[in-house]
């Protein structure tokens, strides 16, 4: 400072199969994209990129000796003729010191060179004096006499602080620091950056620069900002971390008032200028230039953020004041500029150059949003650039790109709806949290990509996608830390308008509707707080994590416990303000389904659309909670920004799972589920709740009603699910996952009722064929049956899986091996089980009993898969299930459709066999883990044949490289099931299949044809390529996802560009033709394009007009001109017709009734 005056503190005063479709009352509602994501080993570790901080260090002059009696003086003057302050009442009186003053094994003062003035409280004249003792203890070093402190100059306290935190064995090679001084016209570049590595001397090099700094001169500031600002815009990264995820701090410093420079020109270096928000007023243009400066570097490549340190007496603030000006939200801390008295603009404009924005406030910070600090002590400097480098770092936490879910339209399934539920979630690898946080967002999706409500790209690259998106959940009220995942979407919405608030009476009140099955009785399903106050079930005090007090702590719950009635823990809570919060589990494999409660379809410019909705959208997380959630009113989609309809993304209710309470109950708080490298059995392990994939039953009645439309009245012909559910209901079914072995069936009619149908608990018995059940990953098929002579709604799904799979080589081939190798059908309205076939059942005959099997030879490896159900004639009941094994095998089980109860030589299942068995001999039997596609063709003589088409590959190690695998895209042809009385096959195997796209290929088989995927090489390693997901039949074209596990985001074997942690391997479309799978005269299989890192699945999505489709990639899409223009993402058009065939895929979301 060259200000010869008294520095006063100026602080606070104051997404088919065909593409045909029928038009019915009944639908399934959902798409089957099944692998939003897959297995975590896919998930590198996130920690953080590179941060590079500058220090811009004031050594003016009044950071030197005079500071101790502007600092510490109980009475001080100034005395004109030797320029100098000092304390008049002699209490700090300035000395030579009489020994170096070390920290960290550095010298930080010099005896006989350095001062520091000796304070006693105890001296009459300040004894009394509470403020000013308070003020020497936080800023003075004690010492053994508790009245008398050591205080020292602000260069001194400066060095000591820097020193502290270079030798901080945590601040390590990640971190570099750069360090500059300014003082007079001096600016001085001691150092650019340095990593803090300490296997080198680069933090003894730093410490020596900061031993030499002394003090001196003025306090330019815009000039030396400028200089700190060209430190990382004219230097490339010297990390292999990209820029972007490269953190840039600058932090500023000064002991007192800027001087001002009005003349200096700041040079932006090439980065663009940015004059968004205003600093300073008129007569202080130096500040206009420093802010705009500092908006520029933000806003740049680079996203410097600024700190700004006020350093010395000049900015000490009581603790009252300390209070009030201090602002903590979540876990992110502001300083409220506005305390600062607006006598002194120079205080307050540095205090707003580097200040954070303060949510829903425009009066703070927008400039350098590094934060803007006090220190009066090397402990303050310590902590505020501890903080700065927090606040610094970029996390590379991976806010993951997945397969966004493209509904069905439940009124016209003709039709896609043109919005996608994008789940996002947050892998934390190497951790202890058991629960990885996530939320689902609603987006437009328009031209084969996905648009927020503003109309801006969803994702910026294959890779990663942009900031700061409006979805249709949005809701600005959310106050969240982690302002990625929980920007929008559901979380927002409860964040936003479900927390737990205090109403005119002083009742703490719960805005969210959780429910749980507490008993094993069907019917209504009791709510959370209707537990609570029973307070009977063991745990139920956990329930409050999911009521609005997701941070608690293990010792609030010990006091919630211990409280005798309920009305006690609710007075307890009401003091429990700062532990409110929500938080969701993440959404890997549990799809989200569209559920339409009513709607009326209406013709519109040449397509069919639909109005007056009530849609909602149902998903499962890791969090062990199925949430049902509004999905909003539009009619269409908005792409303005404007008429985001009232209620979108709000939730309806959750069901909780009880055994939930049991497996994961920590889950329910955000900082309790950390003990993953504990055994599960004493509630370790990771966890992943409800993430099974669930579908919808759903049967619809007439509703008439008028409708004003320009006016006029009209009549609407529309659909509803009526809340009794006589002649019209909501069923929804799903299972667990990798979370349990349960199956669940909740009926939805009356959505504000939710009810427990049944609940399958293999758990719960040990001999049967349930016991036979492995964890429940196989999604429901819905569909009717004849079944002792009566049409009945059943429930079918494959085994499940065993965890023996997570080995890689192993393999099972006896009977009782494993969980999971077999196919069940329950019925469908109350759980029973009707018929179950495997290797294991006992009954060779499949009769109609209640409980009748099936042994079918071969079926001895678990079936994770969906069921693949297939109506031949049209009538509305299933015929013929397809599905695929952990073991190489395929199985075709045809059912009866004339069973009947009187009739004993007629069984239930007519056939039951091997249908393909394609493993080789010396290698690992191919794994299928999805279902199997099923088409119907003519061949030359007119005789019709199914293809049945899988894609093999190990999901359960995605990234393991094996030589020994062989994994394939496998068409087989079937033409006994065309027969008019369905007959047992000869087993189709690799040697009596044509091998496609390889040099001189056979086409003389009859058994269909295959496509290996390749081995590929990478650091020495073979990985296999492989098939993960469902295939997709559009017209003649068959599609796949292949992931290649030796690639990372970026589509190479480097490091990837994307700051989202690390996600291993790609996944990318490739298109075969049906139905011999080689496309024309093509001599290697068609790449259609990138999917994006991970594994992902085949997402159809609308097209240009309403009845079209096309694949939907996580990228900008490319344009196609000109006349010889081909594009390479085929757009389908479907048209509505009757069809001169009895073939009927029976998919997940059509039926017939």
């Amino acid at each position: 400072m060259n200000k010869n005056k008294q520095i006063s503190s100026h602080w606070m005063r104051f997404k088919v199969s065909t593409l045909a479709a029928s038009i019915t009352s009944l639908i399934l509602a959902g798409l089957p994209v099944q692998i939003q994501a897959s297995d975590i080993d896919i998930y590198q570790a996130g920690g953080t990129g590179t941060t590079k901080i500058y220090l811009m260090l004031d050594v003016s002059g009044s950071m030197g000796n005079m500071s101790l009696a502007t600092d510490y003086a109980y009475q001080y003057a100034y005395d004109r003729w030797r320029d100098y302050y000092y304390d008049s009442a002699n209490i700090c009186v300035q000395e030579d010191l009489p020994n170096d003053l070390m920290t960290s094994g550095h010298i930080y003062a010099k005896k006989w060179s350095d001062v520091y003035c000796k304070v006693d409280l105890s001296n009459n004249k300040v004894k009394n004096d509470t403020a000013y003792k308070n003020k020497i203890k936080d800023t003075c070093t004690a010492t053994s006499d508790s009245n008398k402190f050591n205080c020292y100059t602000r260069i001194t306290n400066l060095r000591k602080g820097l020193i502290d935190v270079i030798a901080d064995p945590t601040i390590g090679k990640d971190i570099q620091f750069g360090l500059g001084t300014y003082s007079g016209n001096a600016i001085t570049n001691k150092t650019n950056f340095i990593a803090m590595d300490p296997e080198t001397s680069n933090k003894g090099t730093l410490i020596g620069y900061v031993q030499g700094i002394t003090a001196g001169g003025g306090t330019p500031i815009a000039k030396a900002y400028n200089t700190a600002g060209k430190k990382f815009t004219s230097q490339s990264s010297s990390s292999n971390t990209s820029e972007a995820c490269t953190g840039n701090g600058l932090y500023f410093l000064t002991d007192g008032e800027p001087q001002g420079d009005t003349n200096y020109s700041i040079d932006y270096d090439g980065i663009t200028k940015v004059t968004t928000n205003t600093l300073g007023s008129s007569q202080t243009a130096y500040w206009g230039k420093i802010g705009n400066y500092a908006q520029s570097l933000l806003k740049s490549n680079y996203k410097i953020k600024t700190a700004t340190v006020g350093f010395g007496g000049g900015y000490y603030l009581t603790a009252t004041q300390k209070t009030q000006a201090n602002i903590t939200i979540g876990d992110k801390k502001y300083f409220d500029c506005t305390l600062v008295d607006t006598a002194d603009s120079d205080h307050r404009n540095y205090c707003q150059w580097g200040a954070k924005t303060i949510p829903n406030r425009t009066n703070v910070g927008g400039f350098g949003e590094g934060g803007f600090y006090t220190a009066q002590s090397s402990a303050d400097l310590v902590e505020s650039l501890k903080s700065f480098i927090t606040e610094t770092t970029v996390p590379i936490e991976g806010s993951t790109i997945g397969s966004s879910t493209i509904p069905v339209d439940a009124l016209n399934t003709n039709q896609l709806q043109p919005f996608a539920y994008f789940p996002m979630f947050k892998p934390l690898i190497e951790t202890q949290d058991q629960l990885w946080a996530g939320n689902l967002k609603k987006y437009n999706v328009i031209g084969g990509t996905l648009y927020d409500v503003n109309k801006n790209l969803v994702y910026k690259n294959a890779t990663d996608f942009n900031s700061d998106l409006k979805d249709y959940w949005f809701n600005s009220s959310a106050v969240h830390p982690d302002q990625v995942i929980s920007y929008g979407g559901n979380l927002s919405q409860l964040l936003g308008a479900k927390m737990p608030k205090i109403d005119g009476s002083n009742n703490l009140v719960f805005q969210r509707n959780v429910f749980i099955n507490n008993d094993s009785s069907v019917g209504d399903l009791k709510s959370a707080e209707t537990i609570l106050k029973d307070g009977t079930l063991t745990n139920r005090e956990y329930l409050y994590g999911l009521l609005g007090y997701s941070k608690l702590t293990s010792a609030d719950l010990t006091a919630l416990a211990s409280k005798t009635t309920y009305a006690d823990q609710l007075t307890y809570l009401k003091t429990k303000d700062a532990s409110k919060g929500y938080q969701l589990g993440s959404i890997i494999h549990s799809s989200p389904i569209l559920l339409t409660q009513k709607g009326a379809i209406v013709a519109d410019t040449g397509s069919l659309g639909s109005v007056d909705r009530e849609d909602y959208v149902l998903f499962g997380t890791t969090q062990g909670v199925l949430h049902v959630v509004k999905s909003g009113t539009q009619n269409s989609q908005v792409i303005d920004g404007s008429a985001v309809a009232t209620g979108s993304g709000t939730e309806e209710f959750t069901f909780v799972p009880k055994e939930m309470l049991t497996k994961q109950k920590n889950g329910f708080f955000e900082s309790m589920a950390m003990d993953k490298s504990k055994d599960k059995n004493s509630g370790g392990g990771f966890f992943y709740g409800v993430d099974g994939p669930w579908t919808a039953h759903t049967v619809y009645e007439p509703n008439f009603y008028d409708a004003t439309v320009d006016g006029k009245t009209v009549e609407r012909d529309g659909l509803q699910v009526k809340a009794d559910g006589k002649n019209s209901h909501q069923y929804v079914y799903g299972g667990l996952r990798m979370g349990g072995r349960s199956y669940y069936a909740l009926n939805l009619s009356d959505m504000t009722k939710p009810k427990l149908m049944f609940h399958i608990d293999p758990d719960s018995t040990t001999s049967g064929a349930l016991s036979h059940m492995g964890q429940s990953w196989s999604k429901p098929t819905l569909a009717y049956i004849k079944w002792n002579g009566q049409r009945k709604l059943a429930m079918i799904v494959g085994g499940g899986y065993d965890e023996k799979y997570e080995d890689p080589t192993f393999t099972n081939s006896t009977t009782g091996g494993v969980k999971g190798n077999g196919v069940y059908i329950f019925d469908a309205e109350n759980g029973n089980l009707l018929w179950w076939g495997s290797k294991s059942a006992s009954n060779a005959n499949g009769t109609q009993d209640g409980g009748s099997s099936t042994a079918i030879n071969g079926m001895v490896s678990s079936i994770p898969s969906r069921i693949k159900a297939v109506d031949r004639d049209s009538d509305g009941l299933v015929d013929h299930l397809y599905v695929g094994d952990l073991g190489g095998k395929v199985f075709r089980i045809d059912l009866n459709p004339n069973h009947k109860a009187d009739d004993e030589t007629k069984k239930f299942v007519t056939n039951a066999f091997t249908f393909a068995s394609v493993q080789e001999s010396g290698k690992n039997p191919p794994r299928f883990y999805e279902a199997p596609t099923f088409t119907i063709h003519t061949n030359s003589a007119g005789k019709k044949y199914a293809v049945i088409s899988l894609a093999s590959g190990d999901r359960s190690s995605p990234l393991k490289s094996d030589s020994t695998a062989q994994d394939m895209i496998l068409g087989f042809y079937d033409s006994g099931v065309t027969a008019i009385t369905s007959t047992v096959t000869t087993t189709v195997d690799l040697s009596n299949m044509n091998e496609i796209y390889k040099a001189n290929p056979t086409t003389d088989k009859t058994g269909g044809w295959y496509y290996r995927l390749p081995i590929t090489t990478s650091n020495s390693k073979s990985y296999q390529v492989r098939g993960l997901s469902e295939g997709v039949a559009l017209d003649s074209d068959l599609y796949y996802s292949i992931f290649d596990p030796s690639k990372t985001n970026n589509g190479s074997n480097s490091t990837s560009t994307s700051c989202s942690g690390g996600i291993v391997g790609v996944s990318t479309a490739v298109k075969l033709c049906l139905p011999f799978g080689k496309c024309g005269t093509d001599t290697a299989i068609t790449t259609v394009g990138d999917l994006g890192g991970g594994i992902i699945g085949l997402n159809v999505g609308p097209g240009s007009t309403g009845g079209s489709r096309k694949l939907i990639f996580n990228k900008i899409p490319e344009t196609c001109k000109g006349v010889a223009c081909t594009p390479n993402i085929i757009e389908y058009t479907t048209t509505n017709k009757l069809l001169p065939t009895r073939w009927y895929d029976m998919t997940p979301y059509v039926g017939a009734k």
